[in-house]
């Protein structure tokens, strides 16, 4: 699913499973959390800027880049940013050179989720280039392992499957701190040096 909504309300084709009383809690609680989502996207259309957001790490020589109609390019455009690579009018992953990428990101405003990476050293061994990048410079990279574990989950791909709204307010926070001044952030933690 493309659409952090709908792709929470699987939630209640598994609920199928364990009966009618766990359907009808999921449709309240879906109900609710598409309510609070609206509300906060409504929010965020107030914002005075657009900051430009890059996405990911490379991997294997190749920056796999998520299409503009992704769930994760439509999250940020749902929290007031504009995405790096909206011309790429696509529901996947596209692989794309390092050196491209690094062209159009030079001057992005926040870079989100570069993988498992906990400090900007460890990116730069990956590699130096990264230093170029705005987003870079002004220490704004957020990474969305706030809640993982030693094993390598990620609490983002589980339990924020079904709270799109904690992420919504996340990103929004991240974006436009004005708007959420007493928001603590449940997903995302800045990646400092």
């Amino acid at each position: 699913e493309e659409n952090p909504i709908n792709k929470a309300n699987w939630l209640e084709v598994i609920a199928l499973f364990y009966g009618e009383n766990e359907v009808t809690k999921a449709k309240h609680y879906l109900k609710n959390i598409e309510m609070q989502y609206s509300r906060l996207k409504e929010l965020a259309k107030a914002a005075n800027n657009k900051p430009k957001v890059m996405l990911g790490m490379p991997w294997k020589g190749n920056w796999y880049i998520s299409g503009v109609n992704t769930y994760q390019a439509n999250f940020i455009k749902d929290a007031g940013a504009n995405y790096q690579w909206e011309e790429l009018v696509d529901y996947g992953s596209l692989p794309v050179a390092f050196e491209k990428v690094l062209v159009n990101s030079i001057d992005a405003d926040f870079w989100l989720n570069p993988g498992s990476y906990k400090n900007k050293r460890d990116i730069l061994e990956l590699d130096e280039r990264f230093n170029k990048i705005n987003a870079f410079k002004e220490s704004s990279i957020y990474s969305h392992y706030n809640r993982s574990n030693l094993k390598g989950a990620n609490d983002y791909w589980e339990s924020g499957v079904v709270e799109p709204n904690v992420i919504l307010a996340d990103l929004i926070y991240i974006f436009h701190p004005s708007l959420l001044q007493e928001h603590k952030s449940k997903y995302y933690f800045r990646i400092d040096e």
